[in-house]
Formats: C-alpha cells, structure tokens, sequence
C-alpha cells in the first residue's frame, strides 16, 4: 500500500512539475511579445552642431577660411570632403576637425560617398568593399546626394549595403531629398542607417549653402573630442536638420518631441507611411509593435520638412486584436447551427486566446446562457462554433479575445441569432 503510495504522489509532483514548465513557457512566450521601443536619442546634456560635406578644392576659399566660417557660424566640428582628396587638418582653433575625409567618387563608376575620419583616400573597390575600409580606419561612410541622378546610389545598391552609418536625406546644394530611399532601405532591410543633412558648401564667401543642412550630435561632455563626437554619430545620437531643433524621449510605451522651432509634427513609418500629424511644438506617439520603426519629421510654415529625427525601433506588440461575429440568421428551435468569428491583428505571427458568450433576450435585459473558451489558436482564420438553440427567443453572441502579450480586444464583435 505504502509503495502505491509512494507511486501516486510521484506522479502527482511530476504532472505539477510539468504543468508549472508549462505555465513558466507561456509566461516566457507572452514575455517575447512584449513591445519594447529602441531610441538612439539619448538627451544627453550638451549638443554639437557639425557639417560632413563641404569643400575646399577649387573654390575661392583655404581650408582654413572654411574652418573659421564653421567656428564662427556656431558650429563644434566640421569635415573637408574635397573629391578624392585628403584634404589636412587646417587647426583652427575653436572648431574640431572631424579628420582627414573625402567625397569618395569612385572614378564615377559608383555613386559619391563621404568618408569621414580615414588616413589614406578611397577610389575604388565596390560599395561595401569601400565602406569596408573604411570601417577598418575607424571611420564610418555616408551615401551623398543618394536621389541625385548622377552620382547618387540606385535602391538595389542601398539594399545590399552593409555597414553604411547613414544616407544624406537632405543636400542643399543640389536641393536633393532623398527620405523617400531611406525610409525604403529602412523598411526592408535591418540596416542601422542614419539620416544626414549637409550643405555640400563649395563657396563660404556667396554664404548660398554653407549652413543650410547639418546635423546635431548630442553628448556627455561639455568640449567633446573628435572621438566622443564620432562614437555619437555611429550610435545614432544625433538629428539633420535644415534649421529647426527637435528633441526625443521615450516614456513608457510613448515616445515624445518637441521643438523650439517649426509648426507641424509628422510621425512616420515604414515606406514612409504617415501615422499621425499634430501642431504645435510638442508630439507624441505611442507605438503598437507592427510598425518596426517610427521617425519624426518637423515641418515649417511652407510645408517644407526642416527636421528628421533618426528611426525609433519598435518590437513585440501592444496591437489590440479585432473581433468580428459573422454570422446572422434565423433558425428553427432545436437545429444546431454554426457560429463564426474571425479576429484580425497587424502583428499576423499572433496567436490569441478566444472567449464566445451567447445571452438570450429576458424582457429588457440579456442573460447569459453559455460561455465558450478556445485554447490559443492561429489569429486571421476563420472560425466556428456548433450550437444548438433549443428554445425559441432573441439571441446574440460576443466574441472576445486575448492575445499572448495579453493585449485584450479594441473592439466585442457581436451578431444575432433569431430563434423561431
């Protein structure tokens, strides 16, 4: 008897074991689709104003007048991109020399890139064969003018790119606007590009470019190095600009802008979609998970986009789940018939938990007479539930629902179910 015992209890702490492994990988499970939203936005205390594509080499200007036009237009670093050349550090005091940089043109074969911090130019080599060298030096590479016809970067050269810190989205000299490429790499690729505005100057004394694109790179120290500004800009910590501010934060599960500048806010995602518009100087947004990233842009009176903060990352899920009830119809007492429901979510990987309650009219009231539970089940597919009505009446039936990051239903999908 002692040995049935025995056995009985052993079985029991094993079902109980298991059944608690069980619970801790749905726990685990639902943990995974938590949403979790990424910003290289730091809002650290100081920010930097820099310029990473302007020009020395036939121009009017030395490349000590270009430094000193930076430092005296409230700029903390600067770089000399003169076409596949070194131009040397000038040493003007008062503004750092971001290091020896190039407009790297490939011969023309390829389309311009600016290399930024290299000891020894690049001419040659394809995309990510340059941008490989570069890596090397500890310098990092920004695709110029990507949307210019001549010596931009097609799509498929952008897709297949590794590595590349950033895209100019804005180039004032030539007026090229290239957001749309750099939402298009974003969206389909898992490449960690930044976006980059530059004035491409190639004269200081007609002042027609210089300073109407930079970017601002944000920081821990008060007099930052070459170094400290560089590992900000690979992090992402920084935002293009053509004259207005922006600040980003992360709260929760919000993320919040504002600016001291410009009228209209712009909330962006994949393919450029835009997921929300607002005026004023303050926005916010609060994600849920199906869009992969989200990224601002802040308009002035003109309409014209004066400010691109870099993408936000969004993972997991904080989408609500839909529910329809699809079936209407009357019936005799006694016939089984069957009740369909779908639930739909952006996030399509997601499985959900489904809850059917069918009431039946009393007088002015509705009380419940069933109650159906489903096990998680695969969300986008059309499902049924057999049930017979045994008595004649008024009946509905609701569908609710939850999700395995426990996201329940934005909406109860309800029908009817006329009994004769």
């Amino acid at each position: 008897m002692a040995a049935r015992i025995e056995v009985k209890v052993t079985i029991i702490l094993i079902v109980v074991a298991l059944m608690c492994s069980l619970f801790a990988i749905q726990i685990a499970q639902a943990t995974d689709y938590d949403l979790q939203i990424t910003s290289p936005h730091k809002n650290y205390q100081y920010n930097y104003k820099g310029s990473l594509h302007v020009h020395s080499l036939g121009t009017p200007d030395t490349p000590t007048e270009v430094g000193e036009w930076y430092r005296d237009n409230g700029y903390t670093f600067y770089s000399i991109t003169d076409h596949d050349f070194l131009t040397p550090d000038p040493s003007v005091a008062g503004v750092t020399f971001l290091g020896t940089s190039e407009e790297d043109t490939c011969d023309g074969s390829l389309g311009h890139m600016g290399q930024i911090n290299i000891s020894s130019a690049i001419n040659s080599g394809t995309t990510n064969e340059r941008i490989a060298e570069v890596l090397g030096m500890g310098g990092f590479s920004i695709f110029n003018h990507a949307n210019r016809e001549v010596a931009g970067h097609s799509l498929e050269e952008l897709y297949s790119s590794v590595g590349g810190v950033g895209i100019e989205v804005f180039n004032s000299k030539s007026g090229t606007d290239s957001t749309i490429l750099w939402d298009k790499v974003r969206t389909y690729t898992d490449e960690e590009m930044y976006a980059f505005a530059t004035d491409d100057s190639h004269n200081m004394e007609q002042r027609s470019r210089a300073g109407r694109g930079f970017i601002v790179v944000n920081g821990e120290q008060e007099n930052p190095s070459k170094d400290d500004i560089i590992t900000q800009i690979k992090a992402g910590n920084f935002y293009a600009s053509r004259g207005y501010s922006i600040t980003v934060n992360v709260s929760g599960k919000t993320i919040n802008a504002s600016t001291d500048s410009g009228v209209k806010f712009k909330w962006i995602t994949r393919n450029g979609k835009i997921l929300k518009e607002t005026s004023g100087n303050t926005s916010s947004f609060s994600p849920e998970g199906y869009e992969k990233y989200v990224r601002i842009e802040v308009y002035d009176v003109t309409r014209h986009r004066y400010v691109w903060s870099q993408p936000i990352i969004v993972s997991g899920d904080n989408y609500k789940p839909k529910t329809y009830a699809l079936s209407r119809r009357t019936i005799k007492a006694g016939r089984k018939t069957a009740l369909y429901w779908k639930i739909t979510v952006t996030c399509t990987d997601n499985c959900a938990h489904t809850y059917v309650r069918i009431k039946k009219r009393v007088g002015n009231s509705w009380r419940t007479i069933k109650y159906y539970r489903n096990e998680l089940q695969k969300i986008n597919v059309l499902r049924k539930y057999n049930k017979t009505f045994p008595t004649r009446g008024t009946y509905r039936y609701l569908i609710y629902c939850q999700d395995q990051a426990r996201n329940r239903e934005r909406n109860v999908g309800t029908n009817y179910i006329f009994v004769k």
